[in-house]
């Protein structure tokens, strides 16, 4: 494809969610026993004893996400003053 283009980010989306999970950047399904996608499309088991949730997306969430995701994916790397063992 030629740039720009947009592309699914799992990665980053995953890791956003994991380091800053109370930031409303995104929303969660509500819980789950399990879950599958199959050719016909995802296919669940609701119920309060669930564990298993998956991340949504809401319009009001999308550019305010887009822009922590470009803004800490472009941030260049910091020195940590680490030492290198020898």
């Amino acid at each position: 494809m030629k740039m720009p283009y947009d592309r699914e980010t799992w990665d980053l989306t995953s890791a956003l969610y994991a380091v800053r999970p109370d930031r409303d950047y995104f929303s969660l399904s509500p819980p789950e026993r399990s879950a599958r996608w199959t050719r016909e499309g995802r296919s669940s088991i609701r119920g309060p004893a669930g564990r298993h949730r998956y991340l949504i997306l809401k319009d009001t969430q999308k550019a305010r996400t887009l822009e922590a995701l470009v803004l800490l994916a472009s941030q260049p790397p910091q020195r940590l003053g680490l030492k290198r063992l020898e």
